[in-house]
């Protein structure tokens, strides 16, 4: 696969994409995580652009389709687990 890096070689942490499963440099990919205030509920995710949010987060690449995939799938509108940070 292009742009994967295997994670022994990889400069830094390492996450997976929700959507694809590919393994990525954490720098490489989207942040979304569970929104806390009254605003949006608990249900609602938000970007997390500085990667710095506190609780699970869910992890998607910036290829094109895993995008649009995560844009039309519920796991962008429900919150993930407590315990499971990752797309079902």
């Amino acid at each position: 696969m292009e742009g994967v890096i295997p994670p022994e070689q990889a400069p830094g942490p390492v996450r997976m994409c929700c959507m694809c499963r590919r393994r990525l440099p954490k720098a490489d990919l989207d942040r979304y995580v569970r929104g806390n205030d009254a605003t949006e509920g608990d249900q609602g995710l938000r970007a997390d652009t500085a990667k710095s949010l506190p609780g699970r987060g869910l992890y998607v690449c910036r290829d094109p389709q895993c995008q649009d995939r995560f844009s039309r799938r519920k796991a962008a509108r429900k919150k993930p687990k407590q315990g499971d940070g990752e797309c079902r």
